[in-house]
């Protein structure tokens, strides 16, 4: 699961849950942007578009940096697209992780993400 509020000024936040990924003590993976509550985290650029859309204006790319729940801040790229309303299953997410060979993407199932 993934909630996010991103601006092209580079504020906002990120915070996305792997389910697929469980920690010993039974904890789900997560990674976190909240520069108020944690300052080594940021987002650090923002696109106005992204090729991972079928129609690149109707997406957007935002590298940042966040901390995982073990604890290290890593830099990553998340991708998504406003490819429809609420519930359709057409919009579309990616996030990228290059230190750690890890991506994963698909759409969203629940909720609606939206280019304003």
């Amino acid at each position: 699961t993934f909630d996010f509020d991103v601006r092209s000024d580079l504020t906002g936040r990120f915070t996305g849950t792997d389910y697929a990924d469980v920690r010993p003590d039974g904890r789900a993976a997560t990674l976190t942007v909240d520069p108020t509550a944690d300052p080594a985290t940021s987002i650090t650029a923002y696109r106005n578009s992204s090729t991972k859309c079928s129609d690149p204006s109707r997406g957007v790319e935002v590298d940042a940096n966040g901390r995982e729940d073990t604890g290290g801040v890593v830099s990553f790229t998340l991708s998504v697209c406003d490819n429809g309303p609420a519930g359709s299953g057409s919009d579309f997410f990616d996030v990228f992780i290059p230190s750690e060979g890890f991506r994963v993407s698909g759409t969203v199932t629940s909720g609606d993400i939206v280019k304003q």
